[in-house]
């Protein structure tokens, strides 16, 4: 009987090791930073290019760009924090290969400034993240 319960012990513990030992290092987020170019300058977005309805302006504080990572693989897509001054941002994910989408608007009622080319579902843009990474996304190249 003894030989039983220790068997099934060690079969449960091989079980336990072989599908990990509740997280893997494999599934730790990294931040890593990034600048979105237009060539080789910094995409810096003037907002009067946004059209805006007449007499109407961005809210103080919103930022018209938006980056999100979006995972090749099943996981959690990872939004970017952008500096839309300096064309720069940074963001926490797990280290793999992203598709990411990009869009830069004054809001829901307003149409996107690259006309949907980085949206989620068309963007060409991929990229494989790995910790300590500096991500350059040049937006003249069609691949990004």
């Amino acid at each position: 009987m003894h030989h039983s319960i220790r068997a099934a012990f060690f079969a449960g513990l091989a079980v336990w090791i072989a599908l990990g030992c509740g997280g893997t290092s494999g599934s730790r987020k990294v931040t890593v930073k990034g600048k979105l170019l237009e060539g080789a300058n910094p995409f810096i977005l003037d907002t009067a290019m946004l059209k805006l309805p007449p007499g109407t302006s961005l809210p103080p504080g919103t930022n018209p760009i938006q980056i999100t990572f979006i995972p090749a693989e099943a996981g959690e897509s990872a939004p970017a924090t952008v500096d839309a001054a300096t064309g720069t941002f940074s963001v926490s994910l797990v280290p793999g290969k992203y598709k990411v989408a990009i869009t830069a608007s004054a809001g829901m009622a307003s149409p996107d400034f690259f006309g949907g080319k980085y949206s989620s579902d068309k963007t060409q843009i991929r990229r494989d993240v790995k910790e300590g990474d500096e991500i350059a996304i040049d937006i003249t190249k069609p691949q990004g």
